[in-house]
């Protein structure tokens, strides 16, 4: 999806007190006085113009020490080259390590003969890259996949920037619309 909507912006002029439903209704107008309760609403589609990827290394094995440095050396090496790509914000996310439940070892009153599993164990670690340069940022997606990485998710969204002068320009427009009302 390559567009959102803008939330559309509503203006009252009429004192606040009118809509308090705790507060008492607004005493009468005096004689040849009228309250004037005008409203305007602007939408717009503004285009998103930040990409964002997520990636992981997932690793398995029986040595979660040896596995943890597997992950991490991979890490190291997708932030360096991450960390010299203009333009690219790079964070990382979850890191998480745990033993799987299935492969238990067992108790050694019950070990026998020829059953010396090891555990396995498990462990991931992820990376988010965010950038308004989509190309740049789908370059070193694919670099980082050639390290053996794995893509969780990209997706388009608004920049801050973007969106708060999109709803500058609506609130122009409506203010525009109220005024003409008003008048």
């Amino acid at each position: 999806m390559r567009h959102v909507l803008m939330p559309c912006l509503v203006l009252l002029l009429s004192m606040p007190l009118a809509f308090a439903q705790d507060r008492p209704p607004l005493p009468p107008l005096p004689e040849g006085q009228t309250m004037l309760n005008v409203s305007a609403t602007e939408r717009a589609q503004v285009q998103q113009d930040t990409l964002i990827a997520s990636l992981n290394v997932t690793k398995t094995g029986a040595d979660p020490k040896a596995m943890q440095n597997e992950i991490n050396a991979l890490m190291q090496q997708a932030l360096a080259k991450a960390k010299d790509a203009p333009g690219i914000e790079v964070s990382t996310g979850q890191y998480y390590v745990y033993q799987d439940a299935g492969e238990q070892p067992p108790r050694p009153m019950e070990k026998a003969e020829g059953t010396d599993k090891k555990p396995l164990w498990h462990g991931s670690q992820s990376i988010e890259l965010k950038s308004m340069k989509g190309d740049d940022l789908l370059k070193l997606a694919g670099e980082l996949q050639a390290l053996g990485l794995t893509m969780n998710n990209l997706s388009y969204t608004l920049s801050p920037a973007k969106a708060d002068e999109a709803q500058d320009s609506l609130m122009e427009k409506a203010l525009a619309k109220v005024k003409q009302k008003a008048e």
